[in-house]
């Protein structure tokens, strides 16, 4: 019978070692992991705090201006009006996917961009 109790003695305490070193691992990472939201998830959003939300850039949405550019971002079910002020990166095109940073106003549901961050697949190649 001791044999049994120290045997499971020793796996309960591998078993809270290896939960307690997953937990520690991460704590330690919580402010480099990186999440967004979706369109749809638009109810679950704190408007005080700077947020990423992420779809797809809806075709024939997008109105450019002079140093200003407005767009629509979409998950299929619901859209967001994006209005981003600065340089656009390369690869952005209609129906592209995007995450965007920044705050949405729900008076006008608008998302006010503060950076755009744009999703390509494994075969990227830079434009000519």
């Amino acid at each position: 019978m001791q044999k049994k109790n120290k045997k499971l003695w020793i796996i309960s305490l591998s078993f809270c070692s290896i939960a307690f070193g997953v937990y520690l691992i991460l704590y330690a990472l919580s402010d480099n992991i990186v999440f967004f939201y979706t369109p749809s998830e638009i109810d679950k959003i704190d408007t005080t705090k700077e947020v990423r939300i992420g779809g797809f850039v809806s075709m024939g949405a997008a109105v450019y201006s002079k140093d200003e550019v407005k767009f629509v971002i979409t998950d299929k079910l619901v859209n967001i009006t994006v209005q981003y002020k600065g340089v656009l990166p390369a690869l952005f095109r209609e129906n592209q996917g995007v995450v965007v940073r920044g705050f949405l106003d729900k008076n006008t549901m608008t998302f006010e961009a503060k950076e755009l961050l744009i999703k390509h697949d494994e075969k990227y190649k830079p434009p000519k």
